[in-house]
């Protein structure tokens, strides 16, 4: 696939099926500060078997000067549906990391 259009909304499948300078997009998200769901732990299939996040969508922004693809999350439904947020670090739901 191609290379992502920043401002363009694309499902979490098409983002990871995209030309990105780094393997792995930073998905982000707001509550009451920007927060990043941790996906290290998790393959992309793992991370496409939680429900709805294959079709949750997603706003390309930017890659950083580290070559980062930043992407925001726009819906549907809240983000807590999601992942599980713990304190400071969320994960895809059903996915949970030790803390470091």
């Amino acid at each position: 696939m191609a290379a992502p259009i920043r401002g363009n909304v694309y499902t979490l499948a098409q983002v990871l099926k995209l030309d990105l300078d780094d393997e792995s997009p930073f998905l982000i998200f707001v509550r009451s500060k920007s927060m990043v769901i941790q996906t290290s732990h998790v393959t992309d299939d793992d991370l496409l078997k939680v429900p709805g996040m294959a079709d949750s969508q997603w706003r390309y922004l930017y890659t950083t000067d580290e070559c980062c693809p930043i992407f925001h999350f726009v819906g549907p439904g809240p983000i807590t549906d999601l992942v599980d947020i713990v304190g400071t670090l969320a994960t895809p739901k059903g996915f949970p990391r030790e803390r470091v």
